[in-house]
């Protein structure tokens, strides 16, 4: 079980007359660029209490010639804040790095967190001091990790969780000793929305979340929308996480060209003339341009189909996640082709290193 789990007990305890359902939308070796702006399709319209880590992921990913780019993990915060149809409460949870190294992204994470004024808490402190201390719970690396690498056991999770829930018992009995808490007992209601203070980042304040909201078509699992809405499509296919064959080894589920001249259209709607597009390459692994092209499709007088190829920008310097539309479009609905580059006629279908692995998603 997973710290997610074990709060879902928890809670089922101290509210025996609601339902608690717990979502684990993690999605394994990913960063918050593509997990942000995706947060309904991966977790639905309602969220009561949600729980964000990515100080590992993110300072392994988004850390390009040592300078670490914290603008997604803001991105996602804003958005969170914003999305759900009543505010929810949220916690940022920091572990440690990657290869179990105490350097990790807690530190940029924990500034945006103190200014959207939310939650933060570090297991990765708390293990730390422990192993320095040489305490019977943890005096070893084995005694904190599943694995040889980084990922944390059973016993880590649950004291997580034992921390997350503590928190959230004490915030619970703070409020019920108010004179206002009968005023709500045996009702339903929905925390209002608070105004979202100015970005951090300038890059991040472009996009209007107090009027608009990101629409994604995401594929792979878990995830509570639906996946990208292809049409016309001849050549693109869904490969699942895992596939090994001989001549494949997928590490996330990913849209993938399988032929040299592989070609579909998707419909997007845009308020603001914001479009993006993630690569199935994970940030910080590669920094080639995408595997893709995309071309706007629109219809002279004689009804006669035009291809406008469209600019595709990082939206992280120098990591190859996600790509915006560039410049952005003027607000509308917009019919969008995508057909694979020219770096893929080698490569399609092929070995495991092979560029055109690194379709869309």
């Amino acid at each position: 079980l997973t710290y997610i789990h074990f709060i879902e007990k928890f809670l089922s305890q101290l509210c025996p007359n609601s339902k608690i359902t717990a979502i684990n939308s993690g999605r394994g070796t990913t960063g918050s660029l593509t997990t942000g702006p995706c947060l309904e399709n991966l977790l639905g319209p309602k969220i009561d209490i949600l729980l964000i880590e990515f100080s590992l992921n993110d300072y392994a990913q988004y850390t390009v010639s040592d300078v670490f780019h914290s603008s997604p993990f803001e991105l996602l915060v804003r958005n969170g804040l914003k999305l759900f149809q009543h505010a929810p409460s949220v916690f940022s949870i920091y572990f440690w790095g990657r290869y179990f190294v105490k350097e990790s992204g807690q530190e940029y994470h924990n500034i945006i967190s103190e200014h959207y004024k939310i939650t933060g808490i570090s297991i990765r402190d708390v293990i730390f001091e422990a192993l320095g201390s040489k305490s019977e719970m943890y005096e070893s690396r084995e005694s904190v990790l599943s694995d040889k690498m980084h990922h944390p056991n059973a016993v880590v999770h649950e004291h997580l969780a034992d921390l997350i829930s503590y928190n959230i018992a004490n915030e619970f009995m703070d409020w019920y000793n108010t004179e206002n808490a009968p005023l709500y007992q045996n009702r339903n209601f929905m925390l209002p929305f608070g105004d979202l203070p100015l970005a951090l980042f300038p890059e991040v304040e472009l996009f209007d979340l107090s009027l608009n909201s990101f629409k994604c078509g995401i594929t792979g699992t878990p995830r509570q929308g639906g996946p990208p809405l292809l049409f016309e499509n001849d050549g693109w296919k869904t490969f699942p996480v895992g596939k090994t064959t001989p001549s494949r080894n997928d590490s996330i589920e990913c849209i993938q060209a399988t032929t040299l001249d592989a070609s579909a259209v998707i419909s997007v709607v845009t308020a603001q003339g914001y479009i993006f597009i993630s690569s199935c390459t994970k940030g910080g692994e590669r920094n080639d341009p995408p595997t893709f092209d995309l071309n706007l499709l629109e219809y002279n007088g004689q009804k006669e189909e035009i291809k406008k190829p469209l600019q595709l920008n990082k939206v992280i310097p120098d990591v190859g996640e996600m790509y915006m539309v560039y410049p952005p479009l003027n607000p509308g609905k917009y019919k969008i082709e995508i057909t694979p580059t020219e770096i893929c006629p080698k490569f399609v279908n092929k070995a495991p290193s092979s560029d055109c692995r690194f379709g869309f998603y």
